[in-house]
């Protein structure tokens, strides 16, 4: 039998509660958030929480701040 432990806490995790998404059966996840959790095994407690995330905005951060400290001419 597998052992499932969540790529975000660690913890282990039952593959069959609800709300779980695993690697190899993803859970139908859409827009950023679905990106973010594709491939990895997430708990059901961590979904729960990336639920409240705009992964969206989170991403568009990240992102301007990697720009900024680029420097100019190296993006």
């Amino acid at each position: 039998m597998k052992v499932y432990h969540c790529d975000i806490c660690g913890k282990k995790f039952d593959p069959n509660r609800v709300g779980a998404s695993l690697s190899d059966r993803p859970r139908g996840v859409p827009g950023v958030f679905g990106v973010a959790c594709s491939g990895i095994d997430v708990c059901p407690n961590c979904m729960r929480v990336g639920e409240t995330i705009d992964f969206k905005e989170e991403l568009l951060n990240v992102w301007e701040y990697a720009v900024q400290n680029a420097g100019e001419g190296n993006v």
